[in-house]
């Protein structure tokens, strides 16, 4: 009867700890799927640890070695499972999901820690920081306070609430080195017991030297990597400093065209105007005027297509008001017109936010050389036939996302697209939160959202 009291006991600490995650990492996490899962295993993975590990066994029969390797076995696995659960149910990278659970069993530890040795004082037990102890109605009052003091705190932070959600760690190398010590540092503490039964070298020794060699190729892999990243933003950057003297060359060319059309414009404008204004003629004098009429209209219907034709010409700085993506997009026009590919560039509601303007030009300029290539390789499979290929680009800022939607012509099915895209785009859009959909398959419409705030 005491071994039931006493896992009673553990199970409502146990429920006090999974109310207070379950909550905090709700409102502290943006959730894209079912939290059944989670649920799930965050409550039974808890009470076989607490109870069943923990406790029972240690109670049984078996002897101390076999207890332990059970418990390092049972705390690796849990805390793989864990992270791919927080993976699976919440938006955000691993290293922001990692920071956040480590924030919220700090919580937890604190809480209960100060909240359980003044149930123990109340319940009159002479260790207040008892655990596996019988059940005694006191013990009741772990959960509410530690709700009641988890909503206390969420409603000091709801201003600073949405920021939390979309915020993702900057300082990475240094967070992950937390994480890292962290979860060391837990499944450390088995070892310290493993040496003191001398099983140092069986769960030390042999381990490392066995994952010595995958060790050393997964960091060469690493390495090389970040060699291959670090010369691509190498290149890119250079191509950035070309693209943004094209771009500038382009406007002032513009410029000087437009001021030397000016004058040129302007009389040819108020000559319009004047034949607009003009009085309506009598009925007599209408018939001597309609040949020097219609060779008007003809000099107004020539006039007006050359002046539209000059300003179609203009591509260069009227797309968005900054310049490193409008030098990429001037420059991609230019290219698209040499190889007789139409271009529609829509950035009317364009507000990058906080994104950098070079990173958000090398996006551009990856997703709109992938659809070129594309354009060109459907024109040469389908030569001859059907119109020429159409490349457009349309960004908008939609509350706290910058949405890029883009379609081309491709001989290639949307899903491999989407695949190759992801693979150049991922490891520039994972910091922002971003996302590449599927608007339409058939006619190759993409969309990427991003974190702009």
């Amino acid at each position: 009867m005491e071994i039931i009291s006493i896992c009673l006991r553990i199970a409502v600490l146990t429920a006090g700890y999974c109310i207070y995650d379950i909550s905090f990492m709700n409102h502290m996490l943006v959730i894209r799927r079912s939290q059944i899962p989670r649920y799930i295993v965050i409550v039974i993975g808890l009470l076989i640890k607490n109870i069943v590990i923990m406790y029972l066994l240690p109670a049984g029969r078996l002897d101390e070695l076999a207890v332990m390797q059970i418990q390092f076995i049972y705390s690796v696995s849990f805390i793989i499972i864990t992270y791919m659960m927080l993976c699976y149910t919440f938006e955000g990278s691993v290293l922001k999901l990692g920071i956040m659970q480590i924030i919220m069993e700090m919580c937890s530890v604190f809480l209960t820690g100060i909240i359980l040795p003044l149930i123990n004082w109340i319940e009159g037990r002479s260790d207040p920081g008892s655990v596996g102890v019988p059940f005694q109605i006191p013990d009741l009052l772990l959960i509410p306070v530690m709700y009641g003091l988890l909503r206390l705190g969420l409603f000091v932070l709801r201003p600073w609430m949405a920021r939390i959600r979309n915020y993702e760690p900057r300082h990475r190398k240094i967070l992950w080195a937390v994480v890292a010590a962290y979860i060391a540092g837990g499944i450390g503490s088995t070892f310290i017991k493993y040496a003191q039964l001398g099983m140092f070298r069986t769960f030390v020794r042999i381990p490392s030297v066995i994952f010595f060699i995958p060790g050393c190729i997964a960091c060469t892999y690493v390495f090389f990597r970040y060699r291959v990243r670090t010369e691509q933003t190498n290149v890119f950057l250079l191509a950035q400093k070309e693209l943004s003297g094209l771009h500038y060359r382009a406007v002032s060319r513009q410029i000087r065209s437009m001021e030397q059309e000016q004058e040129k414009i302007s009389a040819q404008m108020k000559k319009i105007s004047a034949m607009a204004s003009r009085p309506p003629e009598k009925e007599g004098d209408r018939s001597q005027r309609e040949a020097g009429d219609r060779m008007e209209d003809e000099q107004i219907r020539n006039y007006l297509g050359a002046l539209r034709e000059k300003f179609d010409e203009i591509q260069a700085g009227i797309y968005c008001q900054d310049s490193l993506p409008d030098s990429v997009l001037c420059y991609v026009a230019q290219q698209c017109r040499k190889r007789g590919i139409r271009t529609s560039f829509s950035f009317q509601q364009y507000d990058r936010g906080d994104i950098p303007e070079n990173e958000l030009s090398e996006i551009l300029f990856r997703i709109l050389d992938y659809c070129t290539d594309e354009c060109i390789a459907c024109r040469e499979k389908n030569k001859g036939q059907g119109e020429s290929p159409v490349l457009s680009l349309c960004a908008a800022a939609v509350k706290n996302q910058l949405l890029l939607e883009f379609s081309c012509c491709s001989a290639k099915s949307a899903g491999r697209i989407r695949r190759e895209l992801r693979r150049a785009l991922m490891p520039l859009l994972d910091s922002y939160h971003g996302e590449l959909e599927i608007e339409d398959a058939d006619r190759k419409r993409f969309c990427v959202r991003i974190q702009r705030g």
